[in-house]
């Protein structure tokens, strides 16, 4: 038998038994991904612990006196804590990619300016229960 023999017949052969025996494995490694209420339980578990620790920090933000600014140092850069008085912006940790971060609803008339800016905020669609808010291209837990 030559080599060229050998190559033709029994390495393609090898070949294709390998390749075969790794695809079965394949199909029968990862059943994860099939099996989406495992994932969604897995996924909720992870968004109640990044709760839990945002309310320690929304503690120690509203536990600061009223006249001091918010200093949380270890605040994670997905997380944003924003401070209003009475309507109006006074201190805030990381921050929303917002024009406008008022919290207040206001008629607003449109100006003659760029119309795809939205002159009334986003933030004011807030509410005391956690939901869902679309700002910019990007959508973020939010609690008032």
């Amino acid at each position: 038998m030559t080599v060229r023999d050998f190559i033709n017949k029994r390495f393609t052969l090898a070949t294709f038994v390998t390749a075969l025996a790794l695809f079965i494995l394949s199909l029968a490694g990862n059943d994860s991904v099939n099996n989406s209420g495992k994932v969604a339980r897995s996924f909720g578990k992870k968004v109640d612990r990044r709760l839990e620790l945002l309310d320690k920090y929304v503690k120690e933000a509203l536990d600061t006196p009223e006249g001091e600014l918010i200093d949380l140092p270890n605040l994670p850069d997905d997380m944003v804590i924003y401070r209003y008085q009475n309507d109006s912006l006074q201190s805030w940790c990381n921050q929303f990619p917002l024009l406008n971060d008022d919290i207040s609803i206001k008629i607003v008339y449109q100006r003659l300016t760029n119309l795809k800016s939205r002159l009334e905020s986003p933030l004011a669609e807030a509410t005391t229960d956690l939901s869902f808010l679309n700002i910019g291209s990007k959508w973020y837990l939010v609690k008032k």
